[in-house]
């Protein structure tokens, strides 16, 4: 039995989109009621073989998003990897919350702790020295003025 690669909630939502029935998208696709009831519902008997189905689902967001300089369509209506869970990188399920990070190891939390640090060591580090620092000895006509000190006896 094949792996489902075509995800159908996704051209659900490509054909809803554009506000199109079955039959409107699918004769302006140049495909048959049942072909995409089955692109959006699963089965591939319409199709014959799967690989019809894979180049349907194609034609299909082709024709509705348009195409990219490489041929593929702009729209994604496979899912990404073999996860029918997931949904592809562009479409969130509606069914399936992200997983929040909540600990305090996690990569966002370390870059932002790092970009603290590096903040406040230029702040305190470089620019504090630099705007508060020893005042520069005083010239006169281009010619440090060297000031005699005071001798202590």
């Amino acid at each position: 039995m094949p792996t489902e690669v075509v995800d159908g909630w996704a051209v659900k939502q490509l054909r809803e989109l554009y506000r199109l029935s079955r039959q409107q998208a699918a004769s302006l696709c140049g495909l048959t009621y049942a072909q995409l009831t089955q692109l959006e519902e699963g089965g591939h008997d319409s199709f014959g073989s799967a690989a019809n189905k894979i180049q349907a689902s194609m034609r299909f967001a082709a024709t509705l998003s348009g195409k990219q300089a490489n041929g593929l369509p702009r729209a994604n209506v496979f899912y990404v990897g073999n996860s029918p869970v997931l949904g592809n990188r562009y479409t969130a399920r509606p069914d399936v919350m992200p997983k929040q990070e909540r600990f305090v190891d996690s990569p966002k939390f370390l870059k932002s702790l790092l970009i603290t640090f590096v903040m406040m060591f230029l702040l305190f580090g470089v620019a504090t020295p630099i705007l508060f620092g020893k005042k520069s000895a005083p010239y006169l006509d281009g010619v440090p003025v060297i000031e005699k000190l005071p001798v202590i006896k």
